[in-house]
């Protein structure tokens, strides 16, 4: 997938589109490496708290429903640290 999709459009992908009402508009245009660089501590300081709770709240629809929490096969820009869970959600 390109890094440059949006959440939205990669919800839309992957038939998701119910689950976009919980984002905030800027959680919708957030793009893949924005996600990633977001989730690796990264270039948060522009994230609102809305946004990162609306986020929260997709992650945590997607793990009840069994999905991955992004609807992205993968995200391997997204740093694996066991000691550092990374803007401390994920």
């Amino acid at each position: 997938m390109d890094q440059n999709q949006t959440l939205e459009e990669a919800l839309k992908a992957a038939g998701d589109e119910s689950q976009i009402a919980v984002l905030t508009d800027q959680a919708k245009k957030m793009t893949k490496k924005e996600i990633s660089d977001f989730i690796n501590g990264k270039d948060h300081d522009h994230v609102t708290m809305g946004t990162f709770n609306s986020i929260k709240a997709l992650t945590l629809q997607r793990m009840k429903n069994g999905e991955s929490i992004f609807p992205w096969k993968n995200m391997p820009s997204v740093k694996s640290d066991p000691d550092d869970l990374g803007a401390g959600l994920w």
